[in-house]
């Protein structure tokens, strides 16, 4: 409960007293009667034993107040003041208004369920935003790793990619080299075919040319010189084979 200041109680009062004022000023003459009432009792008399009054003293509860004050300024044998009249009623009308102001049990219990309620409905929003957070959150980082993964293996592709071309041109500039050392043999072996195809159609001439040389001398000489040049034959032809064998070797060798 808030604490009033002596600001607000005098603004109270004044607020307290204009709103009295009218009814003071109505039931003035009123009160001057129940005044003279009073006047003619006896102090010693009890209030509550006066005679039954038409006057509507308790239709307004500013002018009970005054009646009770006026009453209990009587009795006591003092002059009744207006400022002792005022003053109880606007301390009645204050404390009737910060009673007015002072939240009963219910309101208290009800606020506070209110107050529970709207902490659950915050505590559950603010759950609902932490596990939206947190999802997203995760699927950012999902996301990032894939990224990351992607770019990696983009990386680990370009540089495969690299490889294979590296290779392919290695290969290619082998297969080349190959190729060209392919044909220099192939043409030096044709070459070698060639001069060994010419010697040997030299020695077949040769042979051809020793062989009506001998045949043509034999028929010439006699009969007796015939077995000599015979074996001088064998021995020529026999030479003439082993050169002919090693020509070859020597051309096949290279």
């Amino acid at each position: 409960m808030r604490k009033q200041n002596k600001g607000e109680l005098r603004d109270n009062w004044k607020l307290i007293l204009e709103q009295t004022s009218s009814a003071v000023e109505q039931h003035l003459y009123l009160g001057i009667q129940t005044f003279f009432y009073f006047l003619s009792l006896d102090p010693l008399h009890s209030p509550t034993a006066a005679p039954s009054s038409p006057l509507p003293i308790s239709t307004t509860p500013g002018l009970g107040i005054l009646t009770v004050t006026f009453t209990g300024t009587f009795h006591s044998g003092a002059v009744p003041c207006l400022d002792d009249v005022v003053i109880p009623l606007s301390w009645c009308e204050d404390s009737a208004a910060l009673q007015r102001e002072i939240p009963t049990e219910m309101d208290l219990l009800q606020k506070k369920n209110e107050l529970e309620e709207t902490c659950k409905k915050k505590d559950e929003l603010l759950r609902d935003a932490q596990r939206a957070l947190a999802e997203e959150q995760h699927k950012r980082e999902t996301v990032e790793r894939e990224k990351q993964l992607l770019e990696k293996n983009c990386e680990d592709l370009q540089q495969k990619l690299m490889l294979l071309e590296i290779t392919l041109k290695e290969t290619r500039i082998q297969l080349k080299k190959e190729r060209k050392e392919r044909e220099d043999l192939q043409r030096e072996q044709d070459e070698r075919i060639r001069r060994l195809e010419a010697q040997m159609n030299i020695i077949t001439a040769n042979k051809q040319n020793a062989k009506n040389y001998c045949i043509s001398k034999t028929t010439a000489n006699d009969s007796e010189e015939y077995s000599s040049e015979t074996s001088w034959w064998s021995k020529i032809c026999k030479l003439i084979q082993e050169l002919y064998l090693l020509i070859t070797k020597f051309f096949c060798c290279g």
